[in-house]
């Protein structure tokens, strides 16, 4: 099926809303329609039931109808039923029931009342005259002026007369009570009357949906409407009566809105000229249905279709025309349907190729399958079922729970049941978030719904939910999506993100500047100092750790020698030590470290010398400085001089050994003022809009961000912590929503910190979070105010509920516990957000898979960096990258596995402990962590967006060329692919080594030879190109002095000339060019000098030798001796000008045994499985292999073609499906061939493909024998009928008249395979195809680009002027082709080679991006010429291996 370009419909999988009650008025949708008609209880299709006052029994048509009318039944059933034919609002025909005729009551002569009229006149009508004190009871007056009675109960007459008490007593008075009622098209249209109804409608038409509505439903994650339309509509303005005019116009303005708002619409033909099921939405007038009763209401739908198609083929917004909505069996028939069906989509597609066209199944049918398998026979076909948990018993009395497993087991069972390889694409036309649950709340609508989408996201072609607008709630969309019940608008998954480290919780070192303002910045909470006593030389130490005596007895420093800042401000702290007990003077005066909480006796002020910062004394709280008195012995008694000297005992020298650099860190370095200014200063520059649209235009789609526990208290949280960052994360929701990104919120920082590191806020690398359930509880809080913040944001994608918790600091069963109460936080509020759930640093990473697969929606998160680990110090590059495909490899699949949680790589880096690593190094390194962590069934994350060391940037590595990311690999149209040319079709420049082991490997067949007499020292020429004697006369040789060889074997061969004649030998000895088909006397033996091999002498077929006697005459009559000298007129020199190496060239060259050896083998090891493997993992789809035309006679083709090319097709076809790579088969080389270079296997650069009849023929049936080998395999994805046939050589008339005859063999085998179609080169213009293309439902254009072989335009183009050519050039004369409703466009052969000497890497990069950008809109795709290629940039599997192109993500 035809991908649309950008500003056409959108491609599968489709998510799209009905237009119910708009353009085919349903009563339920929109009641008040209906308010204003009167007697608007008494509507066409009405069942009523009349009761007898007197007799207290029920009239009755007996039988059904087809006799007279009683008044006997004390029940009412269904004779005893009759509906409405309203002719105005007091008078109506009363129809009986009776499912196999149709009878309508009258009077007959008599004034009996009967029901046996097939068609309703002046007997059959009757005014129904209700009670003004009670509308339920009523007298009926027949045509004669009476009115009917029950006289009897076996009598019931027209003859009582006027007057009336409407009493009890009345035999003329009855009780109606109103039974089923339709409320639809006809019967608004004629109860209003056509006046009153053509004034309502058009209101309503032109107000229910309006222009808002289709932006609304665009900017909401829809990508398409349903809209269903009446079967008269294609009568507007002036339909049949009771229908009125004006619906056309409102559908014309939703192609218009649809276009603008980039929707596509689907046409629904929802009612059918005699109704094709009972219901009111089919347009139906009592609930009868005779649609396809007969042939006239078949061919009238046809028309209709006809209509609808030929009015929007054009419209770039028509995605499908739906042919006709829910058919009911039995009445509805298999042929019935399948012939309607067959007729409709003949018509559909005399106007479009592109749209879809819908085929419905039919409702209570037993031959569904027998539908969808009719269906799967049409290219472009969609298989639409409509599912409700509604409308059947067995839904009745369940329960919220129940429904839910119901869709995901039942009826995702039925949907794969319909959804088959190589079946139509399948669509859920309608369904609902409504079921018979009573009291059900939010949430529980919220899973219901979800549940369903989970599910019908499976169809192939998508889904539309019913409907759009509704008066009861769950039934309308918009109202659903207003209200918080459905969100579609998240990205799609396999998520590829960005940390947007370092803004809303600070890491210092991504971004140190932040810190330059701070005094005594390197004196910050959490900083780690070692004081040695400058007079014994020894550390300070708190003995064991804390609890007793600080003294100055340790050589070196380690834990208990080592003291963390509290800062209080820039010179007065608290020491904590390593028992967490605080450094205080005791009443003596002592240093002691026994307090578990700060007071005035632990705080100290820190002096520094100005000229050595490292030099300090210690003010206690006393006023007096510490000193060492002794090692055992460190006292607060010291006064305020000193000369810094090295005999003062309160001078320390200092160690600082470690720092925090995180919130904590920030906001109290700078007190609250002064951070306040700098963090927002920070928060507002830092990340700003324009990264976002970065972001989203470099392939990602999504970004994790960083926050921190007290973004809950913006604007006023907690000391030090300053308020802000709560605006900024609004910001980014906003900017997320303008650019399409989610967001995945992650709580980076939680209170009392998670990990001791400074990301997650703490003070000093203490660990206290989960210690307590208060603490937990605060957490639980955060994630709900960020959940209840957040969660109607279209934005939101996920909440990280904890980042990196410590193992074993936290325990598993604590984080078990806070992750299902967090995750219970979250759902309170949204079921759509993902819940994510971080594994535990340096715990396992699977033991939380159980906790997170009972959790809806739960993610879990593991963080993998080649860094951390002593074992990365002495990796190479190498090593690092087989890490990651192997070791890596073998870890993300231990948490990645079936019926487990989704998994996200939510950090990681392409950097290193490698030294010196080349700009090539990293983005292999790059690519390998990218190829493995693209495995994740979630995604992954960057760490980080922006930080001053580059390679932690992904906005640097992105810019700089490190890492792309923009190439992702369809699952449909466009295809890229590559090229396996030189495998199955010979081509000798691929792999010159091919042709290594042939004798006389120059001469083969179609080398061109000039032939210079060594005595004339002049060329041999055949006189006027040939028909004539050969001279040798020339000077200088051209056309008529070339010489072509046709080779027998390695020494002997006949000699064409320009004219296609061969040089022979007459009677008399004279060498002529005469003959048209060569023979014994143009038949030749080359001898070549031992010493110089274009030296050279042709025996004749006479024996004797060619001599140039005299300019004038070259005779066959010279003997066998020789000097090889200049003087023997028999010796000559060649000159080799060129020659094709193709497969005839390869074939007739080696022979036919030692040819099949030789090929056999390497069509068994040049391409193999591995190499499929690699074309699908390096984000490729599909592969176009060229092929001869001899393949279909393998395994015994003419001569010298030898057999076996299929067996290695055959192979291609299950390597394709074992690796899901498409296959697109090449017809390269057409008998004759039909250009004139060696890959269509031309034997001597002549064209004769075309030439005949036959040739046509015979390339018709090799098309035909590829379609019928290959039609049923999954991976047959196109055939492509010829490659690049000769434009002056091939006439283009010849060539359509071929292509059509080919297209239809393949269609005898195929509906699904795309036909391919190559432009003709030096054609006329590369459109000359496009009209005739078009005609072909999934026919593909082919046009080849190569900045090459046109020394005009690219022999002196440097590098910037051949990358211009591409994005200016190439993109115009693609445009010509790639057009609305044109075919699909095909860039079948590319190549980032050209004629610039000396370009870097980067060049060709940047060469070979241009080209991918541009053809990269080719809506079909394009292939890049070769896969293999002795010649480095032609091979693609170089190309990639060597970092100069990549697509895979």
């Amino acid at each position: 099926m035809a991908t649309p370009s950008s500003s056409s419909p959108p491609v599968p999988p489709i998510r799209s809303v009905n237009l119910g009650g708009w353009l085919v008025t349903e009563g339920w949708i929109l009641p008040s329609l209906f308010d204003d008609i009167p007697n608007n209880d008494l509507l066409d299709g009405t069942k009523l039931q009349f009761k007898s006052v007197v007799h207290n029994t029920y009239l009755c048509a007996e039988h059904g109808g087809g006799d007279i009318v009683v008044a006997d039944r004390t029940a009412a059933s269904g004779w005893e039923t009759f509906k409405l034919w309203r002719v105005d609002e007091n008078t109506f025909n009363l129809k009986a029931i009776d499912d196999s005729a149709v009878h309508f009551v009258g009077v007959d002569g008599n004034g009996v009342v009967v029901a046996t009229a097939a068609t309703p006149g002046p007997s059959e009508t009757f005014m129904i005259v209700r009670s003004d004190r009670d509308n339920s009871r009523i007298r009926i007056r027949a045509s004669n002026g009476k009115f009917l009675q029950a006289k009897t109960m076996a009598s019931v007459t027209a003859d009582h007369g006027e007057g009336t008490s409407w009493g009890d007593d009345d035999p003329s008075v009855f009780v109606i009570n109103r039974g089923e009622k339709l409320q639809g098209e006809y019967q608004l249209c004629n109860g209003y009357g056509v006046k009153k109804a053509t004034e309502v409608l058009r209101e309503h038409w032109s107000t229910y949906i309006v222009e808002n509505d289709f932006k609304f439903i665009s900017s909401n994650g829809l990508n398409a409407v349903r809209i269903p339309v009446g079967w008269w509509i294609a009568s507007d303005p002036n339909p049949p009566a009771p229908f009125v005019g004006g619906s056309l116009e409102a559908l014309d303005n939703a192609f218009r809105w649809a276009e603008k708002y980039n929707l596509g619409v689907i046409v629904d033909l929802h009612a059918a000229p005699g109704s094709q099921n009972p219901w009111e939405h089919s347009g139906s007038r009592d609930g009868s249905q005779t649609w396809g009763t007969t042939d006239e209401t078949i061919i009238q739908t046809v028309q209709v279709i006809d209509f609808l198609a030929s009015r929007y083929a054009k419209s770039p917004s028509l995605l499908a025309v739906e042919l006709l909505n829910e058919p009911l069996a039995p009445k509805v028939s298999a042929g019935m349907l399948k012939k309607y069906y067959q007729d409709a989509y003949n018509a559909v597609r005399k106007y479009t190729s592109d749209a879809y066209v819908i085929m419905s199944n039919p409702i209570s049918a037993d031959y569904s399958n027998e539908i969808l398998q009719f269906a799967g026979g049409f290219f472009g076909a969609v298989f639409d079922v409509h599912y409700y948990n509604m409308f059947n018993g067995s839904f009745d009395n369940t329960t919220a729970e129940w429904n839910i497993q119901f869709v995901r087991n039942d009826r995702s069972a039925e949907l794969r049941s319909v959804t088959k390889q190589n079946g139509p694409l399948t669509y859920v036309g309608e369904w609902v978030a409504e079921w018979k649950v009573n009291n059900a709340s939010k949430e529980d609508y919220k899973r219901f719904a979800q549940a369903q989408l989970d599910v019908y996201s499976q169809a192939t072609f998508g889904w539309a939910y019913w409907s759009f607008k509704h008066v009861q709630n769950h039934w309308s969309l918009e109202w659903m999506i207003k209200n918080g019940y459905i969100s579609l608008n998240q990205p799609k998954l396999p998520i590829r993100a960005v940390n947007l480290g370092g803004w809303l919780v600070t890491e210092g070192w991504i971004k140190p500047s932040l810190f330059d303002g701070i005094s005594n910045k390197d004196l910050l909470d959490g900083t780690q100092l070692q004081f040695k006593s400058v007079t014994n030389n020894m550390y300070l130490a708190a003995e064991n750790g804390g609890g007793s005596a600080i003294v100055a007895n340790r050589e070196k420093a380690s834990g208990w020698e080592t003291f963390k800042l509290w800062r209080i401000n820039e010179t007065t702290f608290n020491l904590r030590v390593f028992n967490n007990q605080f450094v205080s003077i005791g009443g003596n005066g002592a240093v002691i470290a026994i307090a578990t909480v700060p007071g005035p006796n632990e705080t100290f002020q820190i002096i520094r010398l100005d000229s050595d910062k490292s030099r300090m004394r210690i003010r206690a709280s006393n006023g007096k400085f510490l000193q060492v008195k002794a090692m055992g012995s460190v006292t607060a008694d010291h006064g305020a001089s000193t000369n810094w000297g090295n005999d003062d005992p309160s001078v320390f020298v200092v160690n600082n050994i470690y720092g925090l650099q995180g919130e904590y860190q920030i906001c109290n370095g700078y007190s609250a003022g002064n951070a306040t200014e700098v963090l927002r200063e920070h928060w507002n520059t830092f990340i700003v809009e324009d990264d976002f649209k970065f972001i989203s235009s470099n392939g990602l789609n999504a970004v994790r961000i960083p926050v921190g526990w007290w973004i809950a208290s913006d604007p006023n949280p907690p000391a030090p912590f300053v308020g802000g960052s709560l605006q900024a994360l609004d910001n980014a929701f906003k900017w997320a929503e303008k650019y399409n990104i989610g967001i995945i919120v992650d709580l980076h920082a939680a209170p009392g910190s998670q990990n001791r590191l400074d990301h997650s806020a703490s003070r000093d690398g203490s660990l206290e979070w989960g210690t307590s359930a208060a603490n937990i509880a605060q957490t639980v809080d955060v994630i709900d105010f960020l959940a209840s913040r957040y969660a109607r944001s279209s934005s939101l994608l996920a909440i990280e509920l904890l980042n990196e918790p410590l193992a074993p600091d936290v325990p598993v069963d604590t984080l078990a516990k806070y992750y299902q109460d967090a995750y219970n936080a979250v759902r309170k509020y949204t079921l759509q957000a993902y819940v994510i759930l971080s594994t535990r640093m340096s715990g396992d990473p699977t033991e939380f898979l159980s906790v997170a697969s009972s959790l809806f929606g739960a993610v879990i998160d593991v963080h993998y960096y080649n860094l951390y680990n002593s074992m990365f110090d002495i990796y190479t590059v190498e090593q690092n990258i087989n890490f990651v495909r192997n070791n890596r490899s073998s870890d993300i699949n231990t948490v990645t596995k079936q019926n487990v949680p989704l998994t996200f790589v939510g950090e990681w880096v392409a950097e290193w402990y490698v030294d010196n690593a080349s700009k090539e190094d990293y983005q292999n390194f790059a690519q390998a962590q990218l190829d493995l962590y693209g495995k994740a069934t979630f995604g992954w994350s960057y760490w980080t967006f922006k930080n001053v060391k580059n390679h932690w940037s992904m906005e640097w590595m992105i810019k700089n060329g490190y890492i792309s990311l923009n190439n992702l690999p369809p699952s449909s149209p466009p295809i890229r692919s590559v090229n396996l040319g030189g495998w199955l079709v010979t081509e000798g420049w691929i792999l010159p080594s091919l042709f290594d082991g042939i004798p006389n490997n120059d001469l083969l067949d179609g080398t061109t030879l000039h032939i210079k007499s060594v005595i004339q020292d002049k060329y041999l020429a055949a006189e006027q190109g040939g028909g004539q004697t050969i001279v040798a006369n020339r000077a200088v040789a051209s056309d008529w002095e070339s010489f072509t060889l046709w080779r027998i074997d390695e020494t002997t061969f006949n000699l064409r000339v320009f004219k296609k004649q061969f040089m022979g030998i007459d009677s008399n000895g004279t060498v002529i060019a005469t003959a048209t088909t060569p023979g014994l006397s143009e038949t030749f033996q080359i001898v070549r000098s031992d010493n110089d091999k274009n030296r050279v002498r042709i025996r004749a077929p006479n024996g004797s030798f060619l001599q140039a006697k005299t300019a004038n005459s070259v005779t066959a009559d010279y003997g066998e001796s020789t000097n090889w000298g200049n003087d023997d007129p028999s010796v000559f020199i060649v000159d080799m000008v060129g020659g094709p190496q193709g497969e005839y060239q390869i074939c007739n060259g080696y022979g036919a045994e030692k040819a099949s050896q030789v090929l056999r083998e390497h069509w068994s090891t040049y391409i193999v499985e591995s190499d499929f493997k690699f074309i699908s993992s390096s984000g490729l789809n599909a592969v176009r292999i060229p092929v001869g035309w001899w393949i279909a006679s393998d395994p015994n083709p003419p001569a010298p073609f030898v057999g076996g090319s299929l067996q290695a097709l055959d192979n291609a076809f299950k390597w394709a499906e074992k690796y899901n790579v498409g296959v697109i088969v090449d017809l390269h080389a057409a008998p004759g061939s039909q250009n004139h270079w060696e890959h269509s296997a031309t034997r001597d650069g002549s064209l004769e493909w075309g030439t005949t009849d036959t040739s046509i023929t015979q390339t018709v049936q090799i098309i035909d024998f590829l379609a019928s080998r290959y039609a049923n395999s999954p991976s047959l994805l196109a055939i492509e009928l010829l490659n690049e046939p000769w434009g002056p050589d091939v006439p283009l008339e010849k060539l359509k008249k071929y292509y059509e005859d080919a297209y239809n063999v393949v269609r005898k085998y195929t509906a699904k395979a795309y036909v391919i179609m190559s432009n003709r080169l030096a054609g006329e213009s590369n459109t000359e195809l496009l009209d005739f293309a078009s005609r072909f439902p999934g026919a593909v254009i082919d046009v080849h680009y190569y900045n090459l072989f046109n020394d005009d335009t690219f022999k002196n183009l440097n590098v910037e002027q051949n990358i211009e050519f591409v994005k200016n050039s190439r993109k115009a004369e693609f445009s010509n082709i790639n057009k609305q409703k044109s075919p699909l466009t095909f860039v079948g052969e590319w190549v980032a080679e050209w004629k610039v000497n000396g370009a870097s890497k980067e060049d060709y990069q940047r060469f070979a991006q241009a080209q991918l950008d541009v053809y990269g809109r080719a809506t079909f795709g394009w292939a890049y010429w070769n896969f293999k290629n002795v010649n480095n940039h032609w091979s693609l599997e170089w190309m990639i291996k060597n970092g100069y192109i990549s697509l895979k993500i």
